[in-house]
C-alpha cells in the first residue's frame, strides 16, 4: 500500500468523525479545536477572525516526515472533528497548492466555515 495525501484524507476525516463522537460537544469553535489539540499534544495558537487559523510549533508531534506539508492529517481532522463538535461545517483552505503553509518555524493551517451541518439538522 501507497501512502498518499487522499488516502491520509481519508482516514483523518474518519478519526475526526470518531473523536467528535467520543468526546463532549462544544458549540465554540476556538474551545472545541484548542481541546482536539491539547488532548493530542500538540502545541499550537488559535485564532479565529473570518477563519480559524492554527499555527503549530514545529516539530509536531503527528509528524512522520521533515516534509509533512503534503501528509499532513490536522486539516482534515479538525474540520470533520469541528464538524460534529459544532455543528457547523469547517472547511481547509487552500494556501499555494496544499493546506499547510510552513513559515518561521511553524505550521499555519486555515479553516473557514461552511453552511450547516446536514448531521446536526438531522439529530
Amino acid at each position: 500500500m501507497v501512502l498518499t495525501p487522499g488516502l491520509i484524507a481519508i482516514v483523518a476525516e474518519e478519526v475526526g468523525k470518531k473523536l467528535g463522537e467520543k468526546l463532549e460537544a462544544d458549540s465554540e469553535p476556538l474551545c472545541a479545536a484548542m481541546r482536539l489539540l491539547s488532548l493530542l499534544e500538540v502545541q499550537a495558537t488559535i485564532d479565529l477572525r473570518d477563519y480559524l487559523e492554527v499555527s503549530v510549533s514545529v516539530p509536531c508531534p503527528l509528524s512522520f516526515t521533515d516534509d509533512c506539508e503534503d501528509y499532513c492529517i490536522l486539516p482534515r481532522l479538525l474540520s470533520s472533528y469541528l464538524e460534529g463538535s459544532t455543528g457547523q461545517r469547517w472547511i481547509p483552505l487552500r494556501m499555494n497548492t496544499g493546506f499547510i503553509r510552513r513559515t518561521n518555524g511553524k505550521c499555519i493551517l486555515r479553516l473557514v466555515r461552511g453552511r450547516t451541518s446536514l448531521r446536526r439538522e438531522e439529530k
